[in-house]
C-alpha cells in the first residue's frame, strides 16, 4: 500500500498535500495567486474557527536557511484586511493576492517560496502542517518548470509489489521523461506524464523527472519511493537508556521512546542523510522504543543527525547536549560560541541534534567547596542576557569578584538550558540537556561553575519543568495527537495559569524524564540545586492551583527526594504561591519557597 507524507528530503520539491492548494499551478512573482487552506488537514488547530488570518512571508535566495522568512507581511497577531481570509466552505478558506505587490520584494532578490502560518483572530490557535511546522508553496521562474502531482510528496512509502501512480506536469519544454537512475521509464511530448511504477526493491528508489527544450535548457525534479525493511523486535541492550549512549570511541547506541509510532530511521552525516535499510531502527517488543547501534564512527568527530519518525516527522534527540538551529544559530557570534558546527541547510530542516563518541572531559577543581547553609543564603538572581553585553558564561566568570563585594554567596541563574530563540528569559524551554548556545558552550558553563565554587559562591539553576514549548521533541512527536503523548497533558488542567505544553507529572514517563534531567545537571555540571519554576502547576487537579492540593505535595516531595538521593545537600527552591498550609508542609520537608516561609 502506498503511503505519502508531507516531507521534503529534496528541498527544491516541497509540497504539502491537502493542507494548502494554489492556483495557478506555476505561479511567478508577477502572478496573482489564490491560496486555499483546509483547516481539517495538517495540525487541525483552526477547525471551526470563526475567522482566519494568514501570517505570511517569503523565502528568497537571500534567506539564511531554506526556512528563514523574509518580508513578513505583519507582526504576529496584527489583523488587517490584507491578511484576512475568506471562508468558502466548511473549514475551507482562501486568500488571493498579486505576489510582487503583496510582499514588495526587491526585484534583485529571487522569491523561491511563499511561507504561511494560519491563525485565528486572537492569535491563540494556528493552522500548520501535521508536524506543527510552517507551510511553504513554490514560486517559479519563467521558462521550464516541473511539478509532481502524484505522489503528492517528495518522499513516499510503499510495499513491495505496489503499483504507484506517477503524474508529472511540465510548463513549456519539448519533452518530458521519467528516470530511475540511468534507466528511462517513460517519455512524452505532452504536458502531462502518467506512469504506473512497479515497486520491487527494499530501500530507497530515486526517480527523476526531466524536461528540456530545443535550445538545450533542462530542469529536473527528484523524488523517492521507499520500501521499509521488515521490522525487527529486539530488547534494548543492557545499560542502554533513552538518548545517545556512547559505547566506545567508535560506536554509540541511539534509543528513542516513541510509543504509538510505526517506524523510525536515523539520518545524519554518517549516512549522507539518506533513508538506508541499515539505519532502519529496531523496535522493542513492547513497542515503546526504537533503537539502533551506530558503528565505525570517527573518534572525537561531531556528527549532526535526526530521527525520521513514521516517514514524515524529523526530530532531534531529546537528550542531545548540543542542537543546531536553522533559525537562530546565525546570530551567535564566534566570540560567544567558537567553532559552532554549521547547520546542514541543504540536507536537513527543523532542529538537528549532535553526537560525539568521546567528548572532551572537564577537569573539576571544586572538591573543597562547601555550600552555604540554607538559612545563610544571600542569593543574586541573574538573567545572563541582560547582565553582560556579551551574555556569556566566560564573561560571567570574570565578574565573580563583583558579587563578593556585594556580600552575595549564591547565584541563581535564570533558565540556561536550550530555549526557543536567542532573546528570551528562558521560560520557553525546548531541550533539557543542552546549555543554550546564546550564552556560550558547555566548557564555558562548567568553567564558570567551577570558578564560582572556588571563590565560595553556590550556583542555583532556574529550570522550567511545568511546561515545554513547541520545539521540544517530546512535544513534536505527538503534536497532532497530544492525547497519546506520554509526557504531556492534552490540555492543562489549570485554565488560568498555563504556558506552552503542560507536563503531566503523574505520568511515569514524565517522572523518569524529570529525574534524569535533574540528575544530569547535578552530576555533569555540579549545580548546587534548583529553583523550580511555577511548581504551583505541578498537578493534574483542575482549577487555578490556589487551593490546598495533596496530590501536588506528593509530586513535589517525590521530586525533592530524587534530587536529595543524588545530592543530599542540594537546594530545592519552589516558585509556588500556594496556600500557607501547603507551603509550610513543603518547607517542613526541607524545601525553600519564595514567599510565606
Amino acid at each position: 500500500m502506498l503511503k505519502t507524507f508531507t516531507v521534503s528530503l529534496f528541498l527544491a520539491a516541497a509540497s504539502f498535500g491537502q493542507v494548502v492548494t494554489w492556483a495557478p499551478l506555476f505561479p511567478t512573482r508577477f502572478d496573482t495567486v489564490t491560496i486555499w487552506f483546509n483547516a481539517q488537514e495538517g495540525s487541525r488547530g483552526l477547525v471551526n474557527a470563526g475567522e482566519v488570518y494568514v501570517h505570511t512571508g517569503v523565502i528568497t535566495n537571500l534567506s539564511s536557511t531554506p526556512s528563514a522568512w523574509r518580508y513578513v507581511k505583519t507582526s504576529w497577531g496584527v489583523n488587517t484586511a490584507e491578511t484576512r481570509m475568506e471562508k468558502v466552505g466548511t473549514d475551507l478558506w482562501k486568500i488571493r493576492f498579486h505576489i510582487q505587490s503583496y510582499y514588495n520584494v526587491p526585484l534583485s532578490e529571487t522569491i523561491l517560496q511563499l511561507a504561511f502560518v494560519f491563525r485565528n483572530a486572537a492569535a491563540t490557535r494556528t493552522g500548520k502542517t501535521a508536524e506543527n511546522g510552517d507551510i511553504f508553496t513554490p514560486v517559479y521562474q519563467p521558462g521550464l518548470n516541473l511539478v509532481r502531482i502524484e505522489p503528492p510528496d517528495s518522499l513516499s512509502f510503499a510495499d513491495q509489489g505496489d503499483s504507484v501512480k506517477i503524474r508529472i506536469i511540465k510548463q513549456n519544454g519539448d519533452s518530458l521523461t521519467l528516470w530511475r537512475e540511468d534507466q528511462r521509464l517513460a517519455a512524452t511530448i505532452a504536458d502531462t506524464l502518467v506512469w504506473k511504477y512497479a515497486v520491487q526493491d527494499i530501500g530507497a528508489q530515486r526517480l527523476t523527472a526531466r524536461v528540456r527544450n530545443s535550445a538545450g535548457d533542462r530542469k529536473t525534479l527528484a523524488f523517492e519511493i521507499i520500501v521499509n525493511p521488515s521490522m525487527t523486535f529486539l530488547d534494548l541492550p543492557p545499560g542502554v537508556r533513552d538518548g545517545i549512549n556512547c559505547i566506545d570511541d567508535h560506536s554509540v547506541v541511539l534509543s528513542l521512546m516513541a510509543p504509538h509510532k510505526s517506524f523510525c530511521y536515523v539520518i545524519g552525516e554518517f549516512n549522507d542523510w539518506r533513508l538506508l535499510p541499515a539505519y532502519f531502527m529496531h523496535r522493542t517488543p513492547d513497542s515503546s522504543r526504537f533503537w539502533l547501534p551506530l558503528q565505525d564512527l570517527e573518534a572525537g568527530q561531531q556528527y549532526a543527525f535526526q530521527y525520521l519518525v513514521d516517514g514524515h516527522l524529523r526530530i532531534a534527540d531529546p537528550y542531545t547536549r548540543l542542537v543546531l538551529d536553522p533559525w537562530n544559530d546565525a546570530a551567535i557570534s564566534d566570540r560567544v560560541f567558537s567553532n559552532l558546527k554549521p547547520y546542514p541547510k541543504d540536507k536537513a530542516r527543523e532542529i538537528v541534534s549532535t553526537l560525539t563518541t568521546n567528548p572532551p572531559s572537564y577537569d573539576w577543581n571544586d572538591a573543597t567547596f562547601v555550600r552555604p547553609a540554607k538559612q545563610e543564603l544571600v542569593i543574586y538572581e541573574l538573567l545572563l542576557r541582560d547582565f553582560l553585553d556579551e551574555h556569556t558564561f566566560a564573561g560571567l566568570t570574570d565578574s565573580l569578584a563583583y558579587f563578593h563585594r556585594l556580600g552575595i554567596n549564591a547565584l541563581e541563574i535564570m533558565p540556561f538550558n536550550e530555549f526557543e530563540g536567542n532573546d528570551s528569559w528562558g521560560y520557553n524551554p525546548s531541550f533539557y540537556f543542552a546549555p543554550d548556545k546564546y550564552y556560550g558552550d558547555e566548557a564555558q558553563l562548567k568553567g564558570f561553575i567551577d570558578a564560582a565554587h572556588r571563590s565560595g559562591l553556590a550556583v542555583i539553576q532556574d529550570i522550567v519543568l511545568n511546561h515545554a514549548y513547541g520545539q521540544c521533541p517530546l512535544v513534536r512527536l505527538y503534536a497532532d495527537q497530544m492525547e497519546l503523548n506520554p509526557w504531556f497533558n492534552k490540555k492543562s488542567p489549570n485554565p488560568v495559569y498555563s504556558w506552552g505544553y503542560d507536563f503531566n507529572h503523574l505520568s511515569p514517563a514524565t517522572e523518569a524524564f524529570v529525574d534524569r534531567v535533574l540528575e544530569y545537571w547535578l552530576r555533569e555540571f555540579h549545580v548546587d540545586g534548583f529553583r523550580l519554576d511555577f511548581t504551583k502547576g505541578f498537578t493534574n487537579t483542575p482549577g487555578d492551583g490556589s487551593g490546598y492540593d495533596p496530590a501536588r505535595i506528593r509530586i513535589l516531595k517525590r521530586i525533592a527526594d530524587k534530587i536529595w538521593s543524588v545530592d543530599s545537600s542540594a537546594y530545592v527552591i519552589l516558585e509556588h504561591f500556594a496556600p500557607n498550609q501547603e507551603e509550610k508542609e513543603l518547607a517542613d520537608y526541607g524545601m525553600m519557597l519564595w514567599g510565606n516561609c
